[in-house]
């Protein structure tokens, strides 16, 4: 699994704005992660997907399903899409409309696969 989502990844990166990306597993497991012309470390980067997982989780928990939730900062965006098989994957980016539409193809697709 990790190779088939590290391939649909790099088929779609780079493009503008975007800092991170991290994929997990199910079970909260990171196994892999990159980042893009950041001044990020690993650690915020896994402090930021956790948040934006834990939020999803909390509203998909409340009968609020979502296969996608963004936060929307005054700068920047994180995005954070589901699969069926408990999998899903986190985008840090700038907060502009040159990401929007990059990132929802990415993230459908990862959906989608």
């Amino acid at each position: 699994m990790k190779e088939a989502i590290e391939a649909l990844i790099q088929r779609h990166l780079p493009f503008p704005g975007l800092v991170a990306w991290i994929a997990r597993l199910k079970n909260g497991t990171c196994f892999n992660q990159r980042l893009i012309g950041s001044r990020l470390d690993d650690e915020a980067v896994k402090r930021s997907a956790n948040s934006i997982v834990l939020t999803a989780d909390l509203l998909r928990g409340q009968d609020l399903a979502t296969e996608t939730v963004s936060m929307v900062f005054e700068q920047a965006r994180l995005c954070v899409a589901f699969r069926g098989d408990g999998a899903c994957l986190v985008l840090l980016m700038h907060n502009n409309a040159e990401t929007t539409i990059p990132a929802q193809r990415l993230l459908r697709e990862f959906q989608e696969t």
